[in-house]
């Protein structure tokens, strides 16, 4: 038979709302690196006061140009370090809310296994009460034969044919209990009807604590008070996100080598470089 720690290791592992909900933690890991990277610089060139038709000192137009830059952005408003923080708050939240799934999956297999159980214990009740009905019957039938009256035979039968179906009853509740069982535990609709566990409905754990430790334990340990904790500061790094998202980035241009061309008129080319800044004004 199936025991209680063998169901909750087949519906950790296998029932699909949590092994759906579990792909979003390497998601949230995986934003978490997206959150990080750094942007890229931009490699510009480009060719200035180019002629139409040939340079010539008759016709000057000025020393065509040939220009390399580079633009790196700078995120002067800690853009980047607000995107890791609310990413890595939102996996810690998410870690959180999954444990919690688990948590509720668990508390509904117990309920299941448990009716299980409850409904195998109802069948073999009834089973011994149609032996006792079928024994009140004969005896009934014996002394019928020795002036009793018809009355009590007729109403021993009754009562066996209404336990007949009780029985029948209890042992669709059963199949009905253990298809519930086995979607949880995802096991195949030909597998539900031969799920057999091994488990009683007797305590045998000590027992719990009183009230206020119970309290004091719920607000330790349980992940779904730990989720709500852990969402006030995973809101309040999104404001500060929201807040570094109103300033666009700067960028830092350099250019290392810039040509002109001077051999139309004459002269040496020359070559030189160049240092700027292009600021967004938050105007609008």
């Amino acid at each position: 038979g199936l025991t209680l720690d063998q169901a909750v290791d087949l519906l950790v592992h296998q029932n699909l709302d949590l092994r759906s909900k579990f792909m979003e933690i390497p998601q949230a890991r995986a934003d978490v690196l997206t959150a990080g990277l750094r942007a890229n610089p931009i490699l510009y060139a480009d060719s200035q006061l180019v002629p139409y038709g040939s340079d010539s000192i008759r016709k000057p137009d000025g020393p065509t140009q040939y220009d390399l830059n580079i633009s790196h952005p700078l995120d002067l408003s800690h853009k980047r370090q607000a995107r890791k923080d609310l990413a890595v708050r939102s996996l810690s939240v998410m870690e959180a809310q999954y444990q919690n799934e688990v948590r509720l999956a668990i508390q509904n297999l117990y309920n299941a296994y448990v009716d299980v159980l409850t409904a195998r214990y109802t069948i073999g009740y009834i089973r011994k009460s149609i032996v006792g009905l079928d024994e009140v019957l004969r005896v009934n039938r014996g002394l019928f034969e020795k002036n009793a009256t018809s009355a009590d035979v007729d109403q021993a039968r009754s009562d066996r044919e209404v336990a007949v179906v009780n029985l029948m009853d209890a042992e669709e509740a059963l199949r009905q209990r253990k298809r519930t069982l086995s979607e949880l535990l995802n096991l195949p609709p030909e597998q539900a009807e031969h799920l057999e566990l091994r488990g009683t409905l007797g305590d045998r754990a000590p027992p719990p604590p009183g009230l206020p430790e119970l309290i004091h334990i719920a607000r330790d340990s349980r992940p779904d008070l730990a989720a709500y904790r852990l969402g006030v500061p995973f809101a309040e790094s999104n404001v500060r996100l929201q807040r570094a998202n109103r300033f666009s980035d700067a960028y830092l241009l350099f250019q290392p080598f810039t040509f002109q061309n001077n051999a139309p008129y004459g002269r040496q080319s020359g070559t030189s470089w160049a240092l700027g800044i292009t600021v967004p004004l938050p105007v609008y």
